[in-house]
């Protein structure tokens, strides 16, 4: 998958993502998707990360060794103060149709 700007008419305008695990939908589909909706879509988690979506697995119950190497620098930005939000594929979809 590749980086791309976000629409920046999108309701998501200013956000940026990443994707991480196996989501229900090839990932260039959503990646296509977060940018129509105005999401930068990026291939790592930085410090302007803002959304992280964890697909493939129930966040509730994993444990540290279950995680992505994303999904854990994610957190580790989060406890340094970051605003960097951890969702789930639902709740990514969920995003999409508040406009």
């Amino acid at each position: 998958m590749r980086a791309r700007s976000g629409d920046p008419r999108g309701h998501l305008s200013g956000e940026a993502i990443v994707f991480s695990g196996d989501l229900s939908l090839p990932r260039e589909d959503a990646a296509n998707m977060a940018a129509r909706a105005g999401c930068r879509v990026m291939t790592t988690v930085g410090y302007k990360t803002t959304i992280v979506v964890v697909g493939g697995q129930d966040m509730s119950t994993l444990t540290d060794t279950d995680k992505s190497s994303k999904h854990r620098k994610a957190e580790s930005l989060a406890a340094e103060g970051y605003a960097i939000r951890i969702i789930g594929e639902r709740e990514f979809r969920s995003m999409l149709t508040k406009a």
